[in-house]
């Protein structure tokens, strides 16, 4: 999902907006996904670690959104668009 966000919004939004669109969109996404979870399904015990899981989890889909931003903007830049 952050890939597919990524190439998106670096292929139709210009500017900066675009990164923070790539960047923020699959955080959000993934934090609505553990918060759905932690609150709405049946707890089964054990830790909730869903603030942990945010942290790092968010990072990686923040970033994996931005680097396939980039990445499409530099083709698209690369094929003279």
């Amino acid at each position: 999902m952050p890939v597919v966000i990524g190439v998106l919004s670096g292929r139709f939004i210009r500017g900066k907006t675009s990164y923070f669109v790539a960047g923020a969109l699959p955080w959000f996404g993934l934090l609505a996904c553990l918060l759905y979870r932690e609150f709405y399904v049946p707890h089964e015990g054990g830790a909730r670690m869903w603030p942990i899981a945010q942290f790092f989890g968010g990072f990686m889909v923040a970033t994996i959104g931005l680097v396939s931003c980039t990445a499409c903007k530099v083709l698209r830049e690369a094929d003279g668009q």
